[in-house]
């Protein structure tokens, strides 16, 4: 373990845009709900690229803030803007 432990923290790296690792569903296998409430914990929501279910083949930054927007309307009980 200690070896593993070593080599990941040599060669891992942020770098790039990470995403995709809170899978939102309610599956087992899921971490958040479709508003973000993290499962098993009250009061915490995860709000950000690590929800999305794929990763986006654009830069992360204008998804990111759409669904945050839209949680955030969600969250504050604001009906959704109408589709034009």
């Amino acid at each position: 373990d200690a070896e593993l432990d070593a080599f990941v923290r040599q060669h891992a790296e942020t770098a790039f845009h990470p995403s995709c690792s809170c899978k939102m569903g309610e599956d087992d296998m899921a971490v958040v709900d479709g508003q973000g409430r993290v499962h098993g914990l009250n009061g915490l929501r995860v709000i950000d690229a690590s929800i999305m279910p794929l990763i986006t083949t654009g830069n992360l930054n204008a998804p990111t803030i759409m669904m945050a927007e839209k949680l955030a309307d969600r969250i504050r009980g604001r009906t959704p803007l109408p589709r034009s």
